[in-house]
């Protein structure tokens, strides 16, 4: 190491970026500006894939009806429960009845304050009864729900409906209904969502189907006899998932944000190389006299290329650190993203990837302008 910092004077290069304020400065900033915009938008990816992936139990299956994909196009026909609910393999209550959940599902766009904008906020119609499925997952701060109108409301929702509390009234559909708890459960997809009474949502928006049924099994052995029980069972018609399957394959959205958060960082990176490339051109050709003094001095074509490489490089690393340090303070910061709410999480691995852009970012800007001081004869340079 100590040889290759010897080849050439890494000292004048280093004081000549704080010599040339106004150009490090705008340099600095596009490549910053470039890493801390990758950081928080894939940041944003690994969240929304964090809280689908993370929501899901083996023992806990979601059927849905044939050939629907989400909750929110599945409608299992009424006749089906009597004959699910009979199925000897799923778990039973202490009273005798079997662990199964009639759900409605719905997405809807919603009043979320006084300037009437509307936020999409999906919402889940459940038994009361229901919620021991559940009771693991969720940590309720307020009550459960137990009568017509009540409202749980997801932590994260909770950040789309704004400023508001146990004991609001809120206009959902036909019907006003009362908040009377949030809860959270353990940062899962649950999070973003209202849950009321079934029939209450099927009145708020004139619903006369089930989405879905939630079953739970007390061994996965008894979850796989159903599975093949049912798939066999001619009456019925239905995709059987267990609830992580369900829920991972929401994750496309995480896929499109990844998708259009890489796609920024090329268009930026673009622009930061040849940002950086403009300025370095202009330090060439205003520091062609040092330049030829370099070499006067001993310094070879290589050691000049490798010192101005150095520069930008070293500029592209600083700026780098900086929008490490940035995006720290977007790291767990709830967002509401399209039809989701989630947690930005910035992983260590995410993080590197973030410094090896900027590394790539300068060593790119920097190379070209390198070559050019390198090519410099003496006597030019000197002139």
């Amino acid at each position: 190491m100590k040889n290759i910092f010897n080849s050439f004077p890494y000292q004048y290069h280093l004081r000549n970026l704080f010599a040339r304020k106004a150009s490090t400065l705008l340099n600095l900033f596009a490549v910053m500006v470039t890493v801390l915009v990758f950081l928080v938008m894939n940041g944003m990816a690994a969240g929304l894939k964090h809280s689908l992936q993370s929501t899901g139990r083996e023992d806990i299956l979601v059927l849905l009806t044939r050939g629907a994909q989400t909750a929110e196009v599945s409608k299992i026909p009424y006749d089906f429960f009597p004959v699910l609910k009979y199925y000897p393999q799923i778990a039973k209550r202490t009273d005798g009845s079997p662990k199964l959940s009639q759900e409605v599902y719905t997405l809807k766009p919603m009043l979320v304050d006084d300037s009437k904008n509307r936020r999409w906020i999906p919402m889940r119609g459940i038994d009361p009864a229901s919620l021991d499925l559940y009771k693991n997952l969720l940590q309720l701060e307020g009550n459960a729900l137990q009568n017509s109108h009540d409202l749980l409301v997801g932590n994260l929702a909770r950040l789309k409906l704004g400023n508001v509390k146990i004991g609001d009234q809120i206009q959902i559909g036909r019907q006003k209904h009362k908040i009377v708890g949030f809860f959270s459960a353990s940062g899962s997809a649950y999070e973003s969502e209202l849950w009321m009474s079934r029939n209450d949502l099927k009145v708020d928006f004139d619903m006369s189907y089930d989405s879905i049924a939630v079953v739970q099994f007390n061994s996965l052995k008894n979850r796989d006899d159903f599975i093949d029980a049912v798939s066999n069972d001619k009456r019925l018609r239905l995709d059987i998932k267990t609830e992580r399957e369900y829920f991972s394959s929401l994750s496309e959205n995480a896929g499109i944000l990844e998708f259009i958060a890489n796609l920024i960082a090329i268009v930026l990176s673009i622009a930061a190389v040849f940002t950086g490339m403009n300025a370095l051109y202009a330090s060439v050709a205003a520091r062609s006299t040092e330049i030829g003094t370099l070499r006067s001095m001993g310094y070879g074509r290589q050691s000049i290329q490798l010192g101005f490489m150095f520069e930008g490089v070293s500029l592209s690393l600083l700026a780098g650190c900086a929008a490490l340090l940035l995006s720290l303070f977007f790291q767990h910061l709830p967002i509401a993203f399209m039809r989701a709410s989630f947690r930005i999480q910035i992983p260590f691995t995410l993080m590197i990837q973030g410094f090896g852009l900027s590394f790539m970012v300068g060593l790119i800007g920097s190379y070209i302008p390198a070559r050019q001081a390198a090519k410099m004869k003496i006597v030019q340079a000197l002139r």
